[in-house]
């Protein structure tokens, strides 16, 4: 018998992402489990000829018993527009809630230089209304002067200007929302340096008090504070943590860090930098630590905005569904 070859990695994995790991015919009940070819040919391993589909429903698609389903091509291509539709908008709804903001707290303004000249091929830094001529090229927010030797209203001014920037490349970003990572609907392993965006509550941790932070040559240096959050599903036996790394240059504020330090909700995107399992935690349950890189943190204009997975879950499957349920 002729061994089958597998499919190819680029396929496949555009295929889970695209239905959230979820089978197409019964995405309220199961996983995919594998990826059929819908018309029978194996030698056409395309997107076009695949879908995901969990072990029970794929028996369902290969038997002619009157004791099955016997789901025929048609139905099959029905179901994965439908399902796939569905990913789609709350892909949508999610990257949505991520861009409002009603004001923002942190803003890394180098990644987001990076970001425009990949966009528009100049960069906007030379246009920044108020030069920091003590810093060396660092253009941090939080320090006034003596430390950036701008006073608070030319501070202000750069802010603004650097947030007129973030706003005219944000909406034209590919982004995946870190819930979808939290509850398995998309495989962190696979987009490692992508970019991420997140509405959802984060607790403050390793937040250090700003006497602990030095200034030196512009820089603020220190210990890196970290916000984290944790979706735990008993039944699969692991744990999903996502730590966010902020770095104190960016903070816009003093009040920053009380902020960073307590429960909050916030919207904004970062880059995906490290997906690692750091073994097993106290409820014996694997862990796989996700960190990202922020590049923009703000508030939410309102609870609508944001995701109702909180900052210490449970269930990543039932989560999916109030992900569904909420946004759609």
């Amino acid at each position: 018998m002729m061994k089958r070859k597998p499919w190819p990695k680029q396929v496949a994995d555009k295929i889970l992402t695209e239905c959230h790991h979820r089978c197409c015919i019964c995405p309220e009940h199961r996983r995919v489990a594998n990826i059929h070819h819908i018309d029978g040919d194996h030698s056409r391993s395309i997107e076009e000829n695949a879908v995901g589909l969990c072990g029970e429903c794929h028996l369902d698609v290969h038997s002619s018993s009157t004791m099955r389903r016997n789901i025929t091509q048609n139905q099959i291509r029905a179901y994965k527009q439908e399902w796939i539709g569905k990913c789609s908008n709350l892909d949508i709804s999610l990257r949505e809630n991520a861009n409002k903001y009603r004001s923002i707290y942190y803003l890394n303004v180098h990644r987001l230089e990076a970001l425009y000249k990949n966009c528009f091929s100049f960069s906007f830094l030379s246009g920044t209304p108020h030069e920091y001529p003590s810093q060396a090229g660092a253009y941090n927010t939080l320090w006034p002067n003596h430390k950036n030797s701008l006073d608070w209203i030319k501070l202000a001014e750069n802010r603004s200007f650097f947030e007129e920037c973030l706003f005219a490349v944000v909406d034209g970003l590919k982004m995946y929302d870190i819930n979808l990572f939290e509850v398995g609907a998309i495989s962190p392993k696979e987009k490692v340096g992508q970019l991420v965006s997140y509405s959802c509550q984060f607790i403050g941790q390793d937040i250090p008090y700003q006497k602990d932070l030095v200034e030196h040559g512009g820089q603020i240096l220190g210990p890196s504070p970290t916000m984290r959050r944790q979706v735990k599903n008993e039944s699969s036996e692991c744990i999903i943590e996502t730590c966010m790394v902020l770095d104190s240059n960016y903070m816009y504020s003093d009040s920053s860090f009380i902020h960073f330090s307590e429960h909050g909700i916030w919207n904004g995107f970062g880059k995906l930098i490290k997906c690692r399992n750091v073994g097993s935690n106290d409820w014996n349950l694997e862990q796989q630590q996700i960190v990202i890189s922020p590049i923009c943190i703000g508030i939410p204009p309102d609870i609508t905005c944001t995701t109702q997975i909180g900052a210490d879950a449970f269930d990543a499957d039932q989560q999916y569904q109030k992900l569904i349920s909420q946004l759609l």
